[in-house]
């Protein structure tokens, strides 16, 4: 009598092991249009490809972390400053241009430059602008640990454009908008002190 054989898998066809299909991971990229140094980008395409979400879950349950703190707090508000001087740039090109990022014509701020008021506009509207940039990187330097919305902004930093173009253009406010909401949504609740923000 035969020996009786617990069922088992086809054989593979011609010799060649079956393996379960891996669904295919689209590619990691960061815009060339920022400065990013090789640290930010391995930071970035690290955080970007999942690697660290464990960790950074580790580092907000043990509470403030000297790695978050010294290591990767202070590339992402360097990654953070360099996209928002690239807003910046983009905000004065579209002024400058006779445009507005709100949308507005061409032919309406020329009326409006024939009373001489939009020069002055647009400088206390950079000006407002530069300083919005600054509260929301001192905000940033308060995170104690990996906030919730970080993901989101580590895909903003990633190409800042994406989501952020009219037109093909780069719309500052817009980019800037997007990182505020970030951080902020986020930031400490005793950040109201100016003091306590890293040099």
């Amino acid at each position: 009598m035969a020996d009786e054989k617990s069922p088992t898998s086809p054989p593979a066809k011609d010799g060649v092991e079956e393996m379960t299909e891996v669904p295919a991971v689209p590619p990691v990229t960061i815009s060339s249009a920022v400065p990013y140094t090789e640290e930010e980008k391995n930071l970035l395409l690290e955080h970007l490809r999942g690697v660290s979400h464990h960790q950074e879950r580790s580092e907000k349950e043990e509470g403030v972390d000297g790695s978050w703190r010294e290591g990767t707090l202070p590339l992402l508000c360097s990654m953070v400053e360099k996209v928002l001087s690239l807003a910046a740039e983009r905000c004065n090109v579209c002024t400058d241009a006779g445009g507005t990022e709100g949308g507005e014509t061409k032919a309406k701020e020329g009326d409006q430059s024939s009373q001489g008021t939009p020069v002055r506009d647009v400088t206390i509207n950079m000006d407002l602008f530069k300083e919005e940039s600054d509260y929301i990187l001192e905000q940033l330097r308060l995170q104690p640990w990996p906030f919730f919305t970080l993901p989101r902004l580590y895909e903003i930093l990633a190409d800042p454009f994406k989501y952020n173009c009219h037109e093909s253009e780069l719309r500052g406010e817009k980019l800037q908008s997007a990182i505020r909401r970030c951080v902020l949504v986020s930031c400490p609740l005793n950040s109201g002190s100016r003091s306590n923000s890293l040099p």
